[in-house]
């Protein structure tokens, strides 16, 4: 069986290596599609896919000096992604992404971050330079509504590929759904108070210099009254974080 899947993963591997970089992600979007399921992972299947070894391989062999614009945040989102999927994989069982490299005698580790885990076209890159050295200086803050870190309290894992055409839709679409889960992000506008994600406190710089300008950043991907009250109001609000779940956001 290991061997059938090695053969069919190099024959993906093939394939694609003569198509355009559009099936790079059309694979990346089934394999997604047939191992997440409300925004979590079904991690045991996933790693007995071939098909996540192939997109691994094909992201790895693209130019991406030559990438600009939409196309280059969504190759880089697409690569964190995979990336990510498949440094658990290869760590299963695991209870958290940050208890890979622990140590019973120092406890969990998160160094997962700085590994070198990505090989692109040669160039070796760890998860925290794809985030803080290419995606974040594209001062984009919704990357943090695409970028998954394989946590409960991330947003939901997108059920497929990030596209250079699509990507304003689907980034917005990310900013609505985590919005909207009140179980990370809530919003009273009576008490004119947040309880945000802890994300909105280790990234406000890139939502805005101020608190309030973090709201205001946040308020078009909510429902249209809370959205008002939330833009008129954002320097009213009081703002407080919410703890980050860890554990691996693997599906029931």
């Amino acid at each position: 069986m290991q061997y059938l899947a090695t053969i069919l993963a190099s024959g993906l591997l093939a394939l694609l290596a003569f198509t355009p970089t559009h099936a790079s992600d059309a694979l990346f979007t089934e394999l997604l599609r047939a191992h997440v399921s409300n925004g979590a992972v079904h991690y045991a299947a996933l790693k007995a896919d071939p098909r996540l070894n192939a997109v691994i391989a094909y992201y790895s062999s693209v130019d991406h000096a030559k990438l600009t614009g939409n196309a280059r945040m969504a190759f880089f989102i697409n690569v964190y992604n995979a990336v990510t999927l498949k440094v658990v994989c290869d760590n299963l069982p695991l209870k958290s992404i940050r208890d890979i490299g622990a140590s019973p005698s120092k406890g969990a580790s998160t160094d997962v971050w700085d590994k070198p885990l990505a090989n692109l076209k040669g160039q070796s890159m760890s998860l925290n330079d794809i985030e803080h050295k290419i995606l974040r200086p594209m001062a984009d803050p919704r990357i943090h509504f695409a970028l998954v870190c394989a946590a409960k309290s991330c947003p939901p894992l997108r059920a497929e590929a990030y596209l250079p055409d699509r990507l304003d839709r689907q980034l917005n679409e990310q900013g609505k759904l985590f919005l909207a889960n009140r179980q990370w992000n809530t919003f009273d506008a009576t008490e004119k108070s947040a309880k945000l994600s802890m994300i909105f406190s280790w990234f406000a710089s890139d939502f805005g210099p101020t608190t309030a300008d973090v709201l205001r950043a946040l308020a078009p991907f909510l429902p249209a009254a809370q959205s008002g009250d939330v833009s008129r109001n954002a320097a009213s609000y009081t703002v407080s974080y919410r703890d980050y779940d860890w554990a691996l956001n693997a599906a029931p």
